[in-house]
């Protein structure tokens, strides 16, 4: 029997450039020439000492914004200390996005905690938060998501 439940997570961002090339065909992509260096790490964090601490859950996104508690979503309101959330197909017929923001504050006026675009696009943050206070949705009717989100509870 297990004893305690951990994600294992990573993460590596290589900042490019593209060249063109003098036959002005190809393109060349390379590391940034101002940075010369990648970025990357990965951590493991301690989500509990039981299963139920973990939780994964599929979801079509809608144009209204629906608290990750809701039940459609989690049905929880048990804090998160862990969220993944990933684009993982279109639900309609553009380019599928998803808007991360705080509960009834205005994105444009207070910013996204996220605004994801694409299929494998994704968001991860191993920070502690109220579902209730943190709701999804997607831009416009063509471009809905289905997605794919795991969550350690609290």
């Amino acid at each position: 029997m297990a004893t305690s439940f951990k994600f294992r997570y990573s993460a590596s961002i290589i900042p490019t450039e593209e060249v063109t090339l003098d036959d002005g065909t190809d393109i060349s992509y390379n590391i940034n020439s101002n940075l010369d260096k990648t970025f990357g790490s990965s951590y493991t964090k301690t989500i509990g000492t039981v299963s139920s601490k973990v939780v994964t859950d599929t979801y079509l996104t809608t144009t209204s914004p629906v608290a990750l508690s809701h039940s459609t979503i989690l049905n929880s309101g048990v804090g998160l200390a862990f969220l993944f959330i990933k684009i993982v197909s279109a639900g309609s017929s553009g380019t599928p996005d998803l808007i991360l923001k705080v509960n009834s504050q205005d994105p444009v006026t207070y910013g996204y905690v996220a605004a994801l675009s694409g299929v494998g696009d994704f968001y991860l943050s191993p920070m502690i938060y109220d579902p209730d206070n943190i709701e999804i949705y997607s831009s416009g009717a063509t471009t809905v998501a289905n997605i794919e989100i795991l969550v350690g509870t609290i």
